[in-house]
């Protein structure tokens, strides 16, 4: 569970924040996925707090992701999460696969994969 550790949930959740606002409208799935792996982690609830502000603000936040490079199980639960809220409701926007593409490569992530996981 990737948010057992603070900083790296905590990013996890701030790259899951900005899939949802890529497309200037979070959906309520979107945001009901979120808000709940929010709730359910064992981050500070300083720092749940935090993340239930930014994620009503309308600005994307700048994520750190230094944490998953190295860690390919982090790096696939954060492409996993991704897939998920760009799923969430049932439609794939541009704007959330060029996200997806974006992250995807700077993970190491070949773009045949990420396809594979939109399946």
């Amino acid at each position: 569970d990737v948010t057992n550790s603070d900083n790296i949930g905590k990013q996890l959740v701030i790259a899951l924040i900005n899939m949802a606002k890529i497309d200037f409208n979070i959906a309520p799935e979107e945001e009901e996925y979120i808000a709940k792996l929010i709730e359910e982690s064992n981050l500070e609830d300083d720092d749940k707090m935090d993340l239930i502000n930014i994620l009503h603000t309308k600005e994307m936040t700048d994520v750190d992701l230094s944490a998953f490079k190295d860690n390919i199980q982090y790096s696939t639960a954060l492409m996993a999460n991704l897939v998920a809220v760009a799923k969430a409701d049932n439609v794939v926007k541009p704007e959330e696969r060029i996200y997806l593409f974006k992250i995807g490569k700077d993970l190491g992530f070949e773009r045949e994969s990420i396809l594979d996981l939109l399946k």
